[in-house]
């Protein structure tokens, strides 16, 4: 059994106070307990198998966007994403184009971007897929030289979301500007 901090009474009813990685196991465990992880600063409460996430604060998200241009050849292509608006749980690093669901936060996720090119596109020379755990989620063409979208997502735990972006305007290569973003919030269990 975990070692947690004495409970306390308050709105949410009796709620006990423990670490990530003193949660209470076994007997100590019942159906609608709540409890407070004062190192991750998160809410949780057992649902009979599991321990569900309550998003009440410090919800799991991050936004990525690029520190410079990036030029596009032609095709399916990839964006890298090396700035890091704000990642509450290392869901990116480094200079790598896709975002990571973390340990204990499958299910449901609001993913986004932004995606602006040097170029005026007509419908069909460029279009944006967001993609995840093998499967295409979002495929919008692009106009203007300019795009956002947005699509929920049930993903799993260690799930990747992917940006892609498709330049068939016959020119050898597409930039995207510096304020394009790609970011994901996490919505809840299923």
């Amino acid at each position: 059994m975990g070692i947690c901090s004495p409970w306390s009474d308050n709105p949410l009813g009796r709620v006990t106070y423990c670490t990530s990685t003193t949660r209470p196991t076994g007997a100590a465990r019942y159906f609608g307990q709540v409890i407070f992880e004062f190192d991750t600063g998160r809410w949780w409460y057992w649902g009979g198998s599991a321990w569900i996430f309550m998003p009440i604060a410090k919800v799991p998200r991050v936004s990525v966007t690029r520190s410079a241009a990036e030029s596009m050849p032609t095709g399916f292509q990839t964006p890298t994403f090396d700035t890091e608006n704000y990642d509450t749980d290392g869901m990116h690093s480094g200079s790598n184009n896709y975002l990571t669901v973390p340990a204990g936060f499958g299910g449901r996720w609001f993913v986004s971007y932004y995606i602006s090119t040097g170029v005026s596109t007509s419908s069909g020379d460029a279009y944006v897929q967001i993609n995840a755990a093998g499967k295409r989620y979002l495929d919008v063409n692009m106009a203007n030289g300019s795009m956002v979208g947005a699509t929920e997502i049930i993903a799993n735990a260690g799930d990747s979301f992917w940006l892609i972006l498709y330049n068939g305007t016959g020119t050898s290569t597409m930039v995207t500007n510096t304020n394009n973003y790609f970011q994901a919030s996490y919505l809840g269990p299923v």
